[in-house]
């Protein structure tokens, strides 16, 4: 800054400029801050990324679900197949995959071709490989989320809502949910609703199938 004395000279004000190590102690300062906060930033982006991705496959889910059921194509779980990896006709899933759009179906022995295998497993203790295995339905639906049953009956279907991506975690980009009748009943009887699975219930996450049952947002991403 300049400035001017009664003579009409101007003179020149000294600034002191910052010194090298100045300007690199507070580089440092700024990159440790960023390291601290940029990763926080991204897994609230993926969160909020996770979390619509979620909202938006239930309410497509339910639409189709409703679809199936006032044209009357649910069945009773008990008679929906007597079991898939024996041969049943897994006629829920389909009647509920007739009414989506999808790019690639998988009912004939491949459900890998749909669903990627590798990442976290939903099973039972008992089951030792996880589930789906191969002879479980699965789609992929015109907007690449991924859908399969996973249980013997048919009364259970997972997601996952980017398809052979990663990270293949449930309660990231995978979820579970169920079909129930009249009377909460998940074996027996016509469904009459389907609903996500509960938030951290112990069945999932059994057996060593599901390394982040801390993360499995079952209904309370729906609720937010």
């Amino acid at each position: 800054m300049k400035s001017i004395h009664s003579n009409g000279f101007k003179q020149k004000s000294h600034t002191r400029a910052f010194t090298l190590a100045e300007v690199l102690v507070t580089l440092g300062i700024i990159g440790v801050v960023a390291a601290i906060t940029i990763p926080i930033i991204n897994n609230a982006v993926l969160d909020a990324q996770y979390k619509s991705a979620y909202k938006k496959a239930y309410s497509t889910l339910y639409q189709a679900f409703n679809d199936a059921s006032r044209e009357d194509l649910l069945v009773d779980v008990a008679d929906a197949g007597t079991n898939p990896n024996y041969g049943g006709n897994n006629a829920n899933v389909l009647a509920i995959m007739g009414k989506f759009k999808t790019v690639k179906q998988c009912t004939n022995n491949n459900n890998s071709a749909c669903w990627e295998s590798t990442g976290e497993k939903y099973g039972k203790s008992y089951d030792i490989t996880g589930r789906p295995v191969g002879s479980h339905n699965a789609f992929i639906d015109s907007s690449g989320m991924a859908w399969t049953a996973i249980e013997w009956y048919q009364d259970r279907i997972a997601l996952d809502t980017n398809g052979f991506k990663q990270p293949n975690q449930y309660g990231k980009d995978r979820f579970v949910f169920h079909l129930y009748d009249n009377n909460n009943s998940e074996f027996i009887g016509i469904p009459t609703k389907i609903t996500p699975y509960s938030d951290n219930h112990a069945h999932i996450c059994t057996g060593n199938k599901c390394a982040t049952e801390n993360n499995y947002y079952g209904t309370s991403w729906l609720s937010n």
